[in-house]
């Protein structure tokens, strides 16, 4: 019966990474995909054995569940945590994760909510820290000045000189205002902000422009 358990198990597990693999090749066939697979087993009080697979890839993510539990009598289950993998708690702060790989305002906008996040609204020194730690655990993409600008989820684009959240709260109100000298400057060609993570001033730029994003979700 156990043989049977674990034989299902690693039919599972077998066909997350294919799908996995399959994805990631389907959104850049280029890129390398690097896997880690972490798989415990034990057994409970009950009796009931019970194992946890982990699948973590080091760019990116997958969509796969991370518990699968084998009960006697009820079958598989499959449980998916909120939110999506490589999300990092950071203790006051909330989840937050960095991605690496450029979008416009509007696409890093969009990303963040399907991951169940928001684009990053930057609200203290300790989250720009935190910003800063993140970014450079990750690979630069454009290899000059650009790979330490990152998107926050803050515009101007409904009402050019009136700056608010993607919530529609006032700028002044996030509790990080560091405006870098001459700052904002673009006029009704830069309505998105950003900030550059090595100084943690913020610029106003184009919503068009392309850099590296962060999403958070609050606890």
């Amino acid at each position: 019966m156990e043989t049977r358990k674990f034989s299902v198990l690693y039919l599972w597990l077998w066909c997350t990474i294919a799908t996995a693999s399959e994805t990631s090749n389907m959104l850049d066939p280029l890129r390398h995909l690097d896997l880690k697979i972490t798989l415990k087993t034990c057994r409970n009080d009950a009796g009931h054995l019970t194992s946890q697979v982990r699948v973590e890839e080091e760019l990116g993510k997958t969509d796969s569940c991370e518990h699968l539990h084998h009960d006697r009598g009820s079958g598989s289950q499959c449980t998916k945590e909120h939110p999506r993998p490589f999300y990092e708690l950071v203790p006051g702060l909330g989840y937050l994760k960095l991605h690496n790989r450029p979008k416009t305002w509007n696409e890093a906008k969009i990303a963040c909510e399907k991951e169940g996040a928001h684009l990053g609204i930057l609200n203290s020194e300790t989250e720009l820290e935190a910003l800063r730690e993140l970014r450079a655990r990750l690979p630069s993409h454009y290899k000059d000045w650009r790979d330490s600008v990152v998107h926050v989820g803050v515009t101007d684009s409904q009402e050019e000189g009136t700056w608010l959240t993607i919530f529609g709260k006032p700028f002044s109100d996030t509790g990080y205002t560091k405006w870098g000298t001459n700052e904002p400057g673009g006029g009704v060609n830069e309505n998105c902000m950003a900030v550059f993570v090595d100084s943690g001033v913020l610029v106003d730029a184009g919503c068009g422009s392309t850099f590296a994003f962060y999403c958070e979700k609050e606890t």
